[in-house]
Parts: structure tokens; C-alpha cells; sequence
């Protein structure tokens, strides 16, 4: 954001700004039901890929909650660069490109 003025409320995303204000906070007993619904069934994502979010933002509270015969689907895939552990992380070469001002 370029402009002074404006810095203060574009710097920041609406849901950001939202979930800044005291009513959306945690408190002692958890979040206020009435303003809060966290969704914390994962269907889909394996329990080690589900750790990183879960502790980061989550506060320990999601739940791998999907049929291992799905989620544990790939474990012995050949392509894995180690076995049993569900990701890959693939490098890519590029650069960033602008129009004008943009």
C-alpha cells in the first residue's frame, strides 16, 4: 500500500481485521459459539500433513478424521522421496513478471 492514508485499513485483509477484535478471540473457555465455528474434521489430508496447520493456527484441535484406506492411500507410492511420509516438495524455476504500474 503506497499511500499513507490508506496503509492503515488495506495493509491488513477484511478477515484479518475481523478476527482481530476482541469479540472473535480465544478466551479461557474457548471460543463464543455464537460468533465462532472452526471446522476441525479433516476428511481427507494425512495426519502428518494435518500437523503442521493443526499447531501453527489450530491450537491442536483438528482431528484427521478420513478412512485410513484413503488418507494412508499413497504411503507406499514408488515416487515418494521417503517412504511412509506423504509430501513432496518440488522446486520450480521462474520469475516474476509486472504489467506497467501494476
Amino acid at each position: 500500500v503506497l499511500s499513507p492514508q490508506a496503509d492503515e485499513l488495506l495493509s491488513k485483509s477484511m478477515l484479518e481485521r475481523l478476527l482481530g477484535r476482541q469479540e472473535y478471540a480465544k478466551h479461557r473457555t474457548g471460543y463464543d459459539d455464537r460468533l465462532v465455528v472452526r471446522l476441525v474434521d479433516s476428511y481427507r489430508m494425512h495426519s502428518m500433513i494435518l500437523n503442521v496447520p493443526n499447531r501453527k493456527f489450530y491450537d491442536g484441535e483438528l482431528r484427521a478424521s478420513g478412512p485410513r484406506d484413503v488418507t494412508d492411500a499413497l504411503l507406499e507410492w514408488k515416487h515418494l522421496k521417503r517412504e511412509g511420509k506423504p509430501v513432496i516438495f518440488e522446486g520450480i524455476a521462474g520469475r516474476d513478471l509486472r504489467e506497467g504500474s501494476s
